[in-house]
């Protein structure tokens, strides 16, 4: 079912996720009960071991749910979450320590009542209501020192076991054990209610997961110091501990599933925004460029129903439609080109004869420029769509034929770079100012009066659609060179068919 406000339902837990769930929990019960009641009934030393692996266990837990605090701080940059993993990277040292004490000792008892303790003092000191120097949490000498003053501590605690106070008398716990770990219980309800609070207040599920957990280890401290080494009870605040760190780990992991789902939905909503606003930038680039051609063509129509006009009027009249409209094609097929991706009809040619067509056609444009080009022989093979390489080499020769103006000279060069075909057409126009330089790939930006903006544009995404690489290198005064690097299919095939004639 949906909440009042709409909101999504948490999804039930995954079975085999509760099937691991239920396997952690009761494998070291189960080892237990089975060597207890049908191997060593008398003896103690399998429980010991049992205990081993649950404390161990919880260690490693807390040490994880340390890092994960940590790192979640770091990027909220939150005091309060930083202060919380220093909590449980101390709970989580002493209780390996802990784990591997010798069973029923002080130490015994001494490690596992400051672990619990340490780590409920620093979870309080990161409650709202504590003021704590925000300095000292946020800087990495923070987590150092609090993992090696719970590292020392552990260590000391070994070596001056005789200096340890009396945790255990006759079987019952002295004052000191009862004091550490019933302030523990206090401070770790006083947590719950805060976080029980803030859930109230945010809905986040973190943040009931993270009461409950403080709820339940409340519990477990309470109940250690009236309980006796390895009875019911003792097992019974074992196992609470257990589970609260693994709910902590699962509403970790639920809170980082739903933080991926907003970051996915933020990315989408601005992948959408971005659509929206190249879709307005193409739409007034357009309309900019189809303006002019549509006044000259209207002022054009008004003149020719004008019946005075001579014959010769007449015809440069229509040669200015048919200029226009021919214009008014170019701008609307550069634009669908740009727009819609093309399929692709992939096979082996020769790029030389590619190039030849090309070159065909740049003289017919400007028949008093100079083109000149120069290709290595037994070139090998490139594999691709043809028609679109043919389109993006014009757009590359077509703008260097629009720098020199028409009488200035073009020199293709065409030439193998192990993996590479490279193809270079240099012009002697008046080169590219270094400020701009950087944008004459971006969409609709031109230099030119009567430029779209788009051929280099789509040459770039062609030759990247084919696994190569555009390159411009540009001298005010001196020219431009742009290069074209395409992969080669076969080193040593040469082409069956050829598109057009040989380059010469």
């Amino acid at each position: 079912m949906r909440s009042e406000k709409g909101e999504a339902p948490v999804p039930a837990l995954p079975k085999h996720y509760g099937a691991i769930l239920l396997s952690v929990l009761l494998l070291p019960l189960s080892i237990t009960l089975y060597l207890d009641f049908f191997v060593f009934p008398e003896r103690r030393w399998h429980e010991h071991l049992a205990h081993l692996l649950v404390e161990g266990f919880c260690g490693l837990m807390s040490l994880t749910v340390s890092y994960v605090l940590h790192q979640e701080s770091s990027l909220a940059e939150s005091h309060r979450l930083r202060v919380m993993s220093y909590g449980f990277l101390a709970m989580g040292i002493l209780d390996v320590f802990h784990a591997f004490s010798p069973p029923g000792t002080d130490l015994f008892v001494w490690l596992h009542s400051i672990a619990i303790f340490s780590g409920s003092l620093f979870i309080f000191l990161s409650l709202p209501i504590v003021r704590v120097s925000e300095q000292f949490s946020r800087s990495v000498a923070g987590t150092a020192l609090v993992g090696i003053g719970a590292l020392s501590l552990g260590v000391l605690s070994y070596l001056f076991q005789a200096w340890l106070p009396v945790m255990r008398i006759n079987g019952v716990f002295t004052l000191p054990a009862i004091g550490l770990n019933v302030g523990a219980g206090v401070f770790f309800f006083i947590a719950g209610l805060a976080f029980l609070k803030d859930f109230r207040r945010t809905g986040e599920t973190i943040l009931f997961v993270l009461a409950l957990a403080m709820f339940l280890i409340m519990e477990s401290a309470l109940l250690f110091p009236f309980s006796k080494l390895w009875d019911l009870q003792w097992w019974v605040w074992h196992w609470i501990k257990a589970a609260m760190f693994i709910g902590i780990l699962f509403g970790l992991a639920h809170e980082f599933v739903e933080s991926v789902k907003e970051l996915q939905a933020s990315h989408a909503k601005i992948v959408e925004s971005e659509k929206l606003a190249s879709l307005g930038e193409m739409a007034a680039a357009v309309a900019h460029e189809i303006r002019n051609p549509l006044g000259t063509i209207t002022n054009s129509m008004e003149l020719l129903k004008d019946f005075r006009i001579s014959q010769e009027e007449r015809r440069e009249l229509l040669e200015i439609l048919e200029r226009e409209v021919n214009r008014l094609n170019h701008i609307v097929s550069d634009t669908l080109d740009f727009a819609r991706a093309r399929s692709s009809r992939r096979q082996l040619f020769d790029l030389a004869s590619l190039v030849y067509e090309v070159l065909q056609r740049a003289r017919a444009k400007a028949p008093e420029a100079y083109i000149k080009c120069r290709s290595e022989t037994d070139l090998p093979l490139i594999g691709g769509d043809p028609h679109q390489l043919q389109q993006a080499i014009w757009n590359v020769v077509d703008n260097a034929l629009d720098a020199i103006q028409h009488d200035g000279a073009v020199d293709v060069r065409l030439r193998y770079d192990d993996p590479w075909i490279v193809l270079c057409v240099r012009d002697t126009g008046p080169g590219i100012p270094p400020e701009i330089e950087r944008e004459i790939f971006k969409p609709f930006f031109s230099t030119k009066s009567e430029g779209t903006g788009l051929g280099l544009c789509i040459a770039q995404r062609v030759v990247s659609n084919h696994g190569g690489r555009i390159e411009i290198a540009s001298r005010p005064g001196s020219g431009t060179c742009v290069s074209i690097r395409l992969p080669c299919a076969e080193a040593s095939a040469r082409p069956q068919t050829s598109v057009g004639k040989p380059v010469q």
